[in-house]
């Protein structure tokens, strides 16, 4: 799939969706949000490197996956992996995050 690019680690080569940070999601109590737009100006400095508009397209529609209906949501990973054996890792503070965004109770 075109959005798929190869990086080298050490022998091995890795096919990786995104090469920039997303920047998302980004937690902004609601007090800042007036200050959203130097809050992420802020972060893209940190991070030293700006969030590509197309990874983040592309970040989208893979976090709405996570979140369809399953077959509708494994049909859209699908189409993001393409024809490469592919692996979803999830860490538990991403779900943290996303329920925090979300106000979804995982208890």
């Amino acid at each position: 799939m075109g959005h798929l690019a190869a990086t080298s680690t050490l022998d091995r080569t890795r096919y990786v969706l995104f090469h920039t940070p997303p920047h998302q999601p980004l937690i902004i109590p609601q007090a800042w949000q007036t200050h959203e737009q130097a809050i992420r100006a802020y972060e893209d400095q940190q991070a030293g490197i700006a969030a590509d508009p197309q990874e983040q397209q592309l970040f989208q529609r893979f976090t709405q996956s996570l979140v369809n209906p399953l077959t509708e949501g494994l049909d859209e990973l699908r189409q993001l992996a393409g024809t490469r054996d592919t692996y979803l890792v999830v860490h538990v503070s991403d779900l943290y995050n996303w329920a925090s965004c979300t106000r979804t109770n995982l208890a």
